[in-house]
């Protein structure tokens, strides 16, 4: 067996490595679960981009598109434990971002895009819409910001499959899903094109047909800015710039409940009905920038109009790195130019965990070393039959593998109770 000062040395080795690796878990996760995402949103201060003058007073707007929160319509087929772990995980990041952006940089007000759920639109009951809701306010909790809801298909549903039922059940928790209010000397634009997709039914497209009239016979007295859920139409092979991680264009495709534009006449109608300065969309998950061209009807000029495109926010739908819009309003009445606008780009979960499976590997391969250079050093004269596991596990350095891990799991539960606060 190893001697007595033997087994003290290893001893005093092994408490100096379980030290070391709970420092080193313990900068990883909070690294991973706080600072990361914290730096990434603070990086895009306001002041870092915006150019207004020094005495601008602008106000301030995050827009975030698609949370989409998972739930049993996401992942069809999935395993369930992988499924809660999913919805768990997604959940808390989309979490962390909305502490962030509350903490860092603590706008006028903050505008959801749609989707705010994945299968809004199929609970036909209101007991799992109202669990859902609840869900969603403890993910996104009061800020003392006001809050602008656009609604997305995922919430209602498309064209003729828009029930009246699941719009008053919107209207009733997040406000009306058609709108106009006044905010940084802009109009701001809320428009269901959901409903007016619906060319059949006038009892659902009705309010969003009226906006759209009342909008088109006044004369706008200040700028005006759309957000809609479902991006306005555009030639299939538009590049939507750099900014896009997939595919170069957005497709033109359309299937159950959803479509990812709007049709050319329907979007014709919109901008010369509204006439807005600039356009913000979701429901693509991606970053998309295409400029409109339409005549203006009062002035009977050639106008050209930037959209939008924004990324979803969530982890769970599909891009790698989410990210969410911030637009800066300053209008004092002689500026040609009356916005600004920046992408924030967010990390990725998928990142993360790679860099904790790394990690962990390492604090194996490291317990590993330290064994076999103890063993080297002091050879066993052990029971001839104990392999070079059942030696491992008769040693401290498994006690150390199980202490470092309980103390990686402990920090962890520590962080996420603080990050889901």
């Amino acid at each position: 067996m190893i001697g007595v000062a033997s087994m003290r040395r290893l001893f005093r080795i092994i408490t100096r490595i379980e030290l070391i690796g709970v420092i080193f878990w313990t900068v990883i996760l909070f690294w991973g679960e706080f600072w990361v995402t914290s730096n990434a949103i603070s990086n895009c201060g306001w002041t870092t981009w915006e150019h207004w003058k020094a005495d601008a007073r602008p106000t301030r707007i995050v827009v975030l598109a698609d949370p989409q929160i998972v739930d049993d319509n996401t992942y069809p087929g999935r395993p369930r434990a992988l499924e809660r772990a999913t919805e768990m995980y997604s959940d808390i990041y989309l979490h962390r971002v909305w502490t962030g952006i509350a903490t860092w940089l603590q706008p006028d007000a903050i505008i959801f895009l749609g989707d705010l759920f994945d299968g809004g639109r199929e609970w036909k009951d209101n007991f799992k819409w109202e669990a859902e809701y609840n869900r969603f306010r403890r993910i996104f909790p009061d800020r003392n910001v006001p809050l602008y809801y656009v609604v997305g298909n995922h919430d209602i549903g498309i064209g003729t499959g828009v029930l009246s039922e699941t719009v008053d059940r919107f209207e009733k928790f997040f406000g009306e899903a058609n709108g106009v209010f006044e905010l940084g000397n802009h109009s701001l634009v809320l428009l269901d094109s959901l409903s007016l997709m619906n060319r059949e039914d006038q009892s659902i497209n009705n309010k969003s047909r009226k906006l759209l009239q009342n909008l088109a016979t006044e004369k706008p007295e200040l700028p005006r800015v759309l957000f809609t859920h479902i991006p306005l139409f555009r030639p299939g092979d538009a590049n939507c710039g750099s900014k896009r991680e997939g595919s170069k264009s957005l497709p033109l495709t359309k299937g159950y409940q959803y479509q990812t534009a709007l049709d050319q006449d329907l979007t014709s109608e919109i901008l010369t009905s509204i006439c807005p300065v600039v356009i913000f969309s979701g429901d693509d998950h991606d970053a998309c920038e295409y400029t409109h061209e339409y005549l203006n009807p009062i002035t009977s000029t050639l106008v050209y109009t930037q959209e939008f495109t924004v990324k979803s926010v969530s982890m769970a739908m599909g891009v790698w790195w989410p990210g969410f819009e911030l637009i800066s309003l300053w209008n004092p009445g002689q500026l040609d130019y009356t916005f600004q606008t920046k992408l924030c780009v967010l990390p990725s979960q998928y990142t993360i965990w790679m860099i904790y499976g790394i990690s962990a590997l390492l604090t194996i391969v490291t317990l590993a070393v330290v064994y076999l250079i103890a063993i080297s050093r002091r050879p066993w004269q052990a029971i001839p039959d104990d392999s070079l596991m059942i030696r491992f596990l008769k040693t401290p350095v498994t006690r150390e593998f199980f202490n470092i891990g309980l103390s990686a799991l402990l920090i962890y539960s520590i962080l996420i109770y603080y990050c889901m606060i």
